[in-house]
């Protein structure tokens, strides 16, 4: 969802995308989309990722009155928490989405401003700054399953915009560790001049 929405361009978020909602197993006596209907077992339906939206800890989780049988399969209940409960959690996916959101409109550099890819991050890092003007933006994601360091020290940080974990607002760029799986936005100081290749 950071990359997503940290790059140019229109963000698509699909629906579900924002409570990282899994694909769902659709019996065949469930299917519901024709493309599957006219090629069976080739896994082309999308019937996988329209399983109803999951609102509340409710019966159907919101989605349709008790009583009724939803379009499709609802999954395990335990796989992602609904809407009412991620609303409430601010480390969770919807709050993050939500987060990102928020960011991108008052931040103009990261929806329209030039993309600098750094070139000498770790193996599973990605990391760039996006500059408009003189506003800049450093976005730095560890796409692995380790920690890894990675050294920016010629950066100098305003402020934390969002990460994807908890975290200080204090950043040291010239040595800074990203969890497994972390994101972190981070505004920048200074112009940009000091892009490393």
């Amino acid at each position: 969802m950071m990359l997503l929405l940290t790059l140019r361009g229109t963000p698509t978020i699909y629906y579900g995308d924002e409570l990282a909602m899994p694909d769902i197993p659709v019996p065949p006596e469930r299917v519901r989309d024709p493309w599957e209907h006219r090629m069976p077992g080739l896994r082309l339906g999308r019937d996988p990722e329209r399983s109803p939206m999951r609102w509340d800890t409710t019966t159907h989780a919101g989605f349709c009155p008790p009583q009724a049988r939803p379009w499709l399969p609802m999954g395990d209940p335990s796989a992602v928490d609904p809407v009412s409960v991620q609303l409430q959690d601010p480390q969770s996916m919807l709050s993050l989405t939500r987060r990102l959101l928020r960011i991108r409109r008052l931040h103009p550099e990261l929806a329209r401003g030039s993309f600098h890819p750094i070139r000498n991050t770790p193996v599973d890092c990605l990391a760039y700054t996006r500059d408009l003007g003189s506003a800049r933006s450093l976005v730095m994601l560890n796409l692995g399953d380790q920690p890894t360091t990675i050294e920016f020290a010629e950066y100098a940080t305003d402020d934390l915009l969002a990460a994807t974990h908890p975290r200080d607002h204090s950043i040291d760029l010239s040595s800074l560790i990203l969890r497994a799986n972390e994101g972190i936005v981070i505004r920048l100081n200074g112009p940009a001049t000091n892009r490393p290749a």
